[in-house]
């Protein structure tokens, strides 16, 4: 839900120019197989997955993070699996209520937009402490939601499961931590939106992955980045488009 404005809206607009360019596209896997919500990623269906590499920072000098994000994504009849993986030295977050604005620490954000048409996508994110906020965002301008986010977190998604294993220490500077795991599921009835439900193959949805990492080693304050290029969070022309196959 984090919010980094750019100079105006008209520099929004021309960045989006290429937005179509540099979208990404994600063949997502249908599984068989029972996926359990518990952030190891051991499933097989996982092993065959495609891993996203690649996330790219927020209108910064060196486009590369400086620690790599990968994540993976699977779909079944009841669910859209997400799943990321996330070097981090310095594993962080402040303790916050459910639905709290958690952005402020270490986290990654998926946004989800079925139809494509730029309203009523989405957001869900987990940080390293496994603490979830839920939103439905009516529609967004100039890298803004369209509403306040507390409004907008009065949506919960049903059935939704979430899962962090963390290799490492949350929130101890002092040691030095290897990584965190989230494994997302949502199901697919949280979807309205969506042409079919469950998705048929060849279905195509927009969806975006982001991460804030506030890593004490930085040599910044933070670093934002996503899965499709962006200059900001809310920019749905921005989103990565997902196709459903078998």
């Amino acid at each position: 839900m984090g919010v980094i404005l750019i100079g105006s809206s008209m520099s929004l607009a021309l960045l989006n120019l290429k937005a179509e360019e540099a979208r990404r596209t994600y063949y997502i896997k249908k599984t068989r197989e029972k996926i359990i919500i518990d952030g190891r990623l051991n499933e097989s269906s996982w092993r065959r997955a495609k891993i996203i590499k690649g996330f790219t920072r927020f209108l910064a000098p060196t486009k590369t993070p400086t620690y790599q994000t990968q994540a993976r994504m699977l779909w079944d009849d009841k669910n859209l699996y997400i799943a990321f993986e996330c070097e981090d030295p310095d594993i962080w977050s402040p303790k916050m209520e459910r639905d709290g604005p958690l952005w402020k620490g270490e986290v990654v954000e998926v946004y989800i937009d079925p139809d494509g048409d730029g309203k009523n996508y989405k957001e869900i994110e987990v940080n390293p402490l496994n603490q979830v906020i839920d939103l439905n965002i009516p529609f967004a301008k100039d890298g803004r939601p369209g509403i306040p986010w507390k409004e907008g977190s009065k949506w919960n998604a049903q059935g939704l499961k979430t899962a962090v294993k963390v290799e490492g220490t949350v929130n101890n500077r002092q040691d030095r931590d290897k990584k965190w795991t989230v494994e997302i599921a949502i199901p697919l009835i949280n979807f309205t939106t969506a042409p079919n439900i469950p998705p048929q193959p060849g279905d195509r949805w927009r969806l975006q992955l982001y991460r804030i990492d506030r890593s004490s080693t930085l040599k910044e304050s933070k670093e934002l980045s996503s899965w499709s290029p962006t200059p900001t969070f809310h920019v749905p022309e921005n989103f990565g488009e997902i196709i459903f196959t078998e």
